[in-house]
């Protein structure tokens, strides 16, 4: 029986996907996929229906209900037919389980409870089959995006559905809870889902005042509504939960949301060494960085200039007691908007830390760095900006020209990879970024922005123009 079954799921794969493909790809690329489809097939065959020979899997009600009901063409359908609705993979193994279960239960075979679940890893392994393929071949893959987008949706909106649910079953939540809980909301909101998260916050109330506070400050920064600094610091310190502060505090230094002395004045507040290193260092003028200075690195202020004659100011962190030796280098850059004392500043200093020499810089148009107008944004020049700290870092005595590469950190990860795409001395490339910045600018967040919106949007920045032509400025100051 195990081989019949077995032998039937590759059969019914293998003849959708190649029916699915049709006139799709070139035969040879249709080949190799067929073939990594077999080996798929094998080695799911091996980890599912060889240790559960005798149960539900290898029945013939199971094997009946796979050739008749045609669950995995219904997975190539959702999945390729873009005329469908769009629905994420969980989705899909859940609603084609209990399918399952209750065509084999109408045909009078009792299923254990234990044997639920291996129709469910079944199903969760036909749909990892088919979405490998489907990312592998051309016209699915913007759907596969999609698919991975709704999932992240659902288990965001399962997770806030957790949390409120723990909300209205307690009058006031421990510390444990407060951790546990702030630590996904802030996951959420980090990742963006900022209107969600807003719309949780009352909840806290009278339950967990430091996560109502700490939420309504990271939201308030975020959305860029106006608040005085030491608005900010008071209302930080209201924060009791040390352990939630200091998150807060660490998100105000990363991304640079007040300048130097304000988060010295937060750092003083906090219970944590570290944040009271910084305010030390920031208060005497020894150290205009906003993290604690490492006594295992050396920092230099250096400058250079890109091809478009743009002057780049850096920092230059070096480690102690490796002068004499040639070095691998890396160029820090990022995030978007923010300059090098802050996160691409930490970055560096950690590498130089672990043995690199690291160069953190403002790019062209932002911080110490030239450029006019001021803030503003060039994908062309920034990404010229990269290659032009190549250009210094491989002409330093100390630096070993052949083991050269970049950090793009949040907006400046696309920057980084227009680099390593057309420079050919950048050895390794590495970006940490949460979204696809271009993405979200043309689609919205989770592909919220339709056509109409896109066009709204397209007449309000337009029109700005003309008011900023009117005004002689084009950049917010």
């Amino acid at each position: 029986m195990l081989e019949v079954c077995a032998s039937k799921i590759g059969d019914i794969i293998l003849s959708v996907l190649e029916s699915k493909m049709e006139n799709k790809l070139d035969e040879v690329k249709k080949a190799k996929i067929i073939s990594d489809t077999r080996k798929s097939i094998c080695e799911f065959e091996e980890r599912y229906l060889q240790n559960h020979d005798g149960t539900v899997l290898t029945s013939r009600e199971f094997g009946e209900y796979l050739q008749y009901s045609k669950p995995i063409e219904e997975i190539f359908s959702t999945i390729w037919d873009t005329s469908t609705e769009i629905a994420g993979t969980t989705e899909i193994v859940e609603k084609l389980s209990t399918q399952c279960i209750e065509s084999i239960k109408e045909k009078g075979r009792t299923i254990p409870p234990t044997e639920n679940h291996l129709i469910k890893h079944f199903f969760e392994a036909s749909v990892e089959i088919v979405s490998k393929m489907a990312r592998e071949a051309i016209t699915p893959g913007e759907r596969m995006t999609q698919m991975q987008i709704k999932d992240l949706r659902n288990d965001m909106d399962g997770k806030l559905a957790d949390i409120q649910a723990q909300l209205n079953q307690r009058e006031r939540l421990s510390l444990e809870e407060e951790n546990s809980i702030f630590d996904v909301v802030y996951t959420i909101l980090s990742g963006g889902e900022i209107r969600q998260v807003q719309q949780l916050v009352p909840l806290f109330q009278g339950k967990s005042n430091s996560i109502e506070v700490a939420l309504s400050v990271l939201i308030q920064l975020m959305v860029g509504q106006s608040s005085s600094p030491e608005m900010v610091v008071e209302r930080i310190q209201k924060i009791e939960n040390c352990y939630i502060r200091n998150i807060v505090i660490r998100f105000i230094i990363a991304y640079g949301f007040l300048w130097k002395e304000v988060v010295g004045e937060i750092s003083s507040s906090s219970v944590d060494p570290k944040f009271k290193i910084i305010a030390e260092d920031l208060y005497t003028e020894n150290w205009d960085k906003v993290f604690a200075k490492s006594d295992m690195v050396d920092a230099s202020k250096v400058s250079f200039k890109n091809r478009y004659g743009i002057e780049l100011i850096g920092d230059l962190y070096l480690p102690k007691g490796k002068a004499s030796e040639k070095l691998a280098a890396i160029a820090v850059r990022g995030p978007f908007g923010a300059v090098k004392e802050q996160a691409s500043g930490l970055y560096a200093q950690t590498m130089a830390e672990r043995g690199f020499a690291a160069l953190a810089f403002d790019p062209s148009y932002t911080g110490e760095s030239g450029g006019e107008p001021r803030l503003v944004a060039s994908p062309d020049i920034n990404t010229e900006d990269f290659s032009a700290a190549v250009d210094f870092l491989s002409n330093l005595p100390n630096i070993d020209a052949e083991r050269i590469g970049i950090i793009g950190i949040c907006g400046f990860g696309g920057f980084a990879l227009n680099a390593a795409a057309i420079d050919t001395r950048i050895k390794a490339t590495l970006t940490s970024t949460m979204y696809d910045m271009s993405r979200v600018n043309a689609k919205g967040y989770f592909d919220a922005m339709g056509e109409e919106e896109r066009y709204a949007l397209k007449q309000k920045l337009n029109a700005q123009r003309s008011v900023d032509f009117k005004n002689g400025t084009y950049a917010a100051e």
